[in-house]
C-alpha cells in the first residue's frame, strides 16, 4: 500500500496536477519549445543587478533595513563575495560597466578594481519653466567603459553653435520632467523619457543631434531599452485592458517602425539578449508574474518558469547562455519580506548569429560630428568632475 502511495505521489508531483499546496515548477518534457531551456538552478538570497563583464560572475544585492549590500556570485561555484555596502534610504538607479569592473548606484560610483568608492556630483540643469523642476539622469558608460556625464540641455546649447551647415534651430517639446535617457554618440542620438504639461504619464522621445529633431516614438511609456546593436529600442506601454494592460514594443531608431511582440496583463522588466535576437522579460497577471523571452521579431514567444513570482529583475550572461532573475516565490509563499527574494539561474539552449543592424553609411560631416560629441562629453565630464 505504501507502494501505490508513493507511485500516486510521483504520478501527482511530475505531472502537475493540483493539490491543496501549489508546487512551483518549470515548464518541462512536453511543452512547446522546452527545448530552449536546458537547465534550471537556485543560486542564492537576493536581488539581480547584472553580471559583470564577460565572465558569468554576478552582481546581486541584499537590503538589510536601509542598508544595501552588494555581493559577486560566482555562478558555476556559488562563491559569493562582499564588493560593498550602501546606507541609502532608497535605490533608484544602477549601471555597470561593460567591462563589468565598475557600478553606478544612484550617485556613487563604485570600483571594484582599486575598491574605491567616489560620489559623483550632479551638476544637472533643471528642465526649464517647470515650477517644480526635475533633476535629469546624470552619468552612463560607454561601449569601452568611458564614464561620461550626460545632460542633453548642455549638448543641445553645444549643438546650437557647433552645426551651422543645418540652418534650423532646435524647437524643445514642452517637457516638465525627463526620466530615463541614454545618449548614443555614434548614432548622435539621444533617446529618453518625458513628461508634457499635456500628458499625465511619461512619453518616449529621440533627439536627433545631427538633424537637430525631437521625435515623439509613443505615450503611456513605463520603461525602455536600447538593442546592444543600437538599431532597436524595445519600450514597455500601458493601456487601459486589464487583461493586456502592458504591452512590449519594438521600433527602430532610424525608421521608427513600431511594432508589438508581447502582451501581458504586466511586464515588470526587460533586458536584450548580447546578440539582439531575443528580449527576457517578467510578465504575468494579477499577483503573479514569470520569466518568458520573446524573438525581436515576436514570432516566439517562450514562458520559462511557473509561479516564480519573477520581480522584473533578472540579466543575461555575455555569452547569451545562462539567464539569472529574481523570484518573490519564496518570500510570497511564507509571507516574508522582499529581502528574502530568491536569484534563479537558467541554461538556454539558443545558438543563433549576431544580429547585424543596418545602419546608414557615416558621412565625413556625421563622422566628425560624432567625435565632438565624443569631445563635449569628455569636457563637461571633467569639468563636472573637477569640482569636486
Amino acid at each position: 500500500m505504501k507502494k501505490v502511495f508513493l507511485v500516486l505521489c510521483l504520478i501527482s508531483l511530475f505531472t502537475g496536477c493540483k493539490s491543496e499546496e501549489k508546487v512551483n515548477v518549470i515548464k518541462g518534457a512536453g511543452m512547446a519549445n522546452s527545448s530552449l531551456m536546458v537547465s534550471f538552478n537556485e543560486l542564492c538570497k537576493g536581488s539581480v543587478e547584472g553580471f559583470l563583464g564577460k565572465d558569468e560572475n554576478l552582481l546581486i544585492y541584499r537590503k538589510s533595513g536601509s542598508t544595501y549590500s552588494y555581493h559577486i556570485i560566482d555562478t558555476k561555484s556559488g562563491t559569493d563575495t562582499l564588493m560593498f555596502t550602501s546606507d541609502s534610504a532608497y535605490k533608484e538607479y544602477t549601471e555597470i560597466s561593460p567591462d563589468g569592473n565598475k557600478v553606478i548606484i544612484n550617485d556613487l560610483l563604485f570600483d571594484r578594481i582599486r575598491r574605491e568608492q567616489t560620489h559623483l556630483p550632479d551638476g544637472m540643469d533643471k528642465v526649464p519653466g517647470n515650477t517644480d523642476p526635475q533633476p535629469l539622469p546624470s552619468y552612463m558608460f560607454t561601449k569601452d567603459s568611458e564614464l561620461l556625464m550626460i545632460n542633453p540641455m548642455i549638448y543641445i546649447k553645444k549643438y546650437k553653435k557647433m552645426i551651422t551647415s543645418i540652418s534650423k534651430d532646435i524647437e524643445l517639446p514642452d517637457l516638465t520632467a525627463i526620466g530615463s535617457l541614454k545618449v548614443l554618440p555614434r548614432q548622435l542620438k539621444c533617446v529618453f523619457t518625458g513628461k508634457s504639461s499635456a500628458s499625465s504619464g511619461m512619453s518616449l522621445y529621440t533627439f536627433d543631434l545631427y538633424s537637430k529633431e525631437f521625435l515623439l516614438v509613443d505615450d503611456n511609456i513605463l520603461d525602455f531599452s536600447i538593442s546592444p546593436t543600437e538599431d532597436s529600442i524595445a519600450y514597455i506601454r500601458k493601456n487601459s485592458d486589464e487583461e493586456s494592460g502592458h504591452e512590449l514594443h519594438i521600433t527602430g531608431l532610424d525608421d521608427n517602425k513600431k511594432r508589438k511582440i508581447a502582451t501581458q496583463g504586466k511586464i515588470s522588466g526587460m533586458e536584450w539578449s548580447p546578440n539582439g535576437n531575443w528580449i527576457a522579460y517578467s510578465g504575468g497577471k494579477g499577483q503573479e508574474s514569470d520569466v518568458w523571452i520573446v524573438k525581436r521579431d515576436g514570432v516566439l514567444n517562450e514562458q520559462l518558469t511557473q509561479s516564480m513570482f519573477s520581480t522584473g529583475k533578472l540579466d543575461w550572461s555575455s555569452s547569451g547562455k545562462l539567464l539569472a532573475f529574481t523570484s518573490d516565490a519564496y518570500a510570497k509563499s511564507e509571507n516574508q519580506s522582499v529581502s528574502d527574494s530568491t536569484v534563479y539561474t537558467v541554461t538556454l539552449n539558443i545558438d543563433d548569429p549576431e544580429n547585424i543592424p543596418k545602419t546608414a553609411g557615416q558621412g565625413p560631416e556625421r563622422v566628425l560630428l560624432e567625435k565632438e560629441l565624443i569631445k563635449i562629453l569628455r569636457e563637461e565630464t571633467a569639468a563636472i568632475l573637477g569640482k569636486q
